[in-house]
């Protein structure tokens, strides 16, 4: 975060179902070690298609793909 001053990381994938506690330890650990400036805005959020992203992101390429065809 501090190299690319990111604000926000979007989790996808299983983990993104976890309950609030991972994501509230994941933040406070952001705000302890990422830089004032960048750890004042930092904000976690769960990606909108969370299980399902891998699959329909290898679904969209995969359609990408074929319509070059």
């Amino acid at each position: 975060m501090n190299l690319l001053d990111i604000s926000t990381v979007i989790i996808g994938g299983g983990i993104s179902m976890s309950d609030s506690i991972l994501f509230d330890s994941a933040l406070d650990t952001i705000k302890q070690r990422a830089l004032p400036t960048i750890a004042s805005r930092a904000e976690l959020r769960k990606a909108h298609f969370t299980k399902d992203a891998g699959i329909i992101g290898a679904a969209l390429l995969g359609k990408k793909v074929y319509n070059k065809m």
